[in-house]
């Protein structure tokens, strides 16, 4: 077969086709794992900050139920910041 009637074969236009479909697919499967490894990675990363939130917030109620437990009104302001540092 010549190249000419390899490109007038309809069987041959069909596989170019598909050929070119297929690395067009694997190029998107590619783009998106990247895309959703990013996505996990910045799911990570805010799991952790609201973990951190948390504890910083369990750390302020525990200095309140201390300070109620004594018999205080208040929390002293520099024992919040002692607290949400460590």
């Amino acid at each position: 077969m010549t190249d000419e009637s390899m490109n007038r074969d309809p069987l041959i236009t069909d596989m170019r086709e598909l050929a070119e479909v297929a690395t067009e697919c694997a190029r998107a499967f590619t783009s998106t794992v990247e895309e959703l490894r990013k996505a996990r990675e910045d799911l990570h990363h805010m799991t952790i900050g609201c973990a951190h939130a948390h504890m910083r917030v369990a750390k302020i109620m525990r200095l309140v139920i201390d300070a109620e437990h004594a018999g205080c009104d208040s929390v002293p302001v520099k024992s919040i910041r002692a607290a949400v540092r460590d």
